[in-house]
């Protein structure tokens, strides 16, 4: 099932597309196939309810399908998904500034504040981002640490009209290190995720005690002539 912050977009979406009068597709990083919105909201959303919550076909992320190319007139442009205007004025503003503030307790206290989920002891280095675009659909575990210029999103446009939109789990005692990427994830406890890593759209779930990276360089000995 969808969080609940996800089902809160989707919602929006819905009345959205009924007073512009455009139909809306939706699918998910489960069954792929497209559904009118209203069909996934009422249906399929009800029906997983009853589902185990720790059940590896939990949704992830949901792709929107045909909100429009740029020149359509009823188009609905993906920013307006969010939040009224001032609350993403906002939202950026803070967001960019905690990027520049060293790991510290204030800096959490004010991703806190935004609305990320952000657990005891966290660390989050200078220059890494936290996409702004939901913060509730980022929750990073207690312990954790973000590592320099790494990037966290919760949603990604990927053209002609569609959008990827989910959340990212990062659980507790982890490490995700520099310039490494990811989009949304369920990540469990203990994992490393190394440096320049890309986990989108490769993974949607990394287990326990996991370290994700590239293959360790190959060391050989080397005769020094003098």
């Amino acid at each position: 099932m969808p969080s609940d912050e996800l089902v809160n977009i989707l919602s929006r979406l819905t009345k959205i597309a009924e007073k512009k009068r455009r139909q809306i597709l939706i699918s998910n990083d489960v069954l792929r196939q497209k559904v009118d919105i209203s069909e996934f909201l009422n249906n399929d959303l009800q029906q997983n309810q009853d589902t185990d919550r720790k059940s590896p076909y939990k949704t992830i992320y949901v792709t929107l399908h045909n909100l429009g190319m740029q020149d359509e007139k009823n188009r609905i442009r993906w920013p307006s998904l969010r939040y009224p205007l001032h609350r993403r004025l906002v939202n950026y503003s803070l967001s960019l500034f905690c990027s520049l503030l060293p790991a510290s307790r204030f800096k959490n206290y004010l991703y806190r504040m935004i609305g990320y989920r952000i657990g005891r002891n966290v660390e989050i280095a200078q220059t890494a981002i936290l996409d702004p675009f939901c913060p509730a659909l980022i929750e990073i575990g207690s312990d954790t640490m973000i590592g320099s210029f790494a990037k966290i999103f919760s949603h990604a446009y990927k053209g002609r009209g569609e959008v990827m939109i989910g959340k990212v789990t990062i659980g507790e005692n982890c490490r995700v290190l520099a310039n490494s990427i990811m989009g949304p994830i369920n990540i469990g406890n203990n994992v490393v995720v190394m440096v320049n890593t890309s986990l989108t759209p490769y993974f949607r779930r990394v287990k326990n005690g996991t370290v994700v990276g590239h293959d360790k360089p190959t060391v050989k000995d080397i005769d020094i002539l003098s």
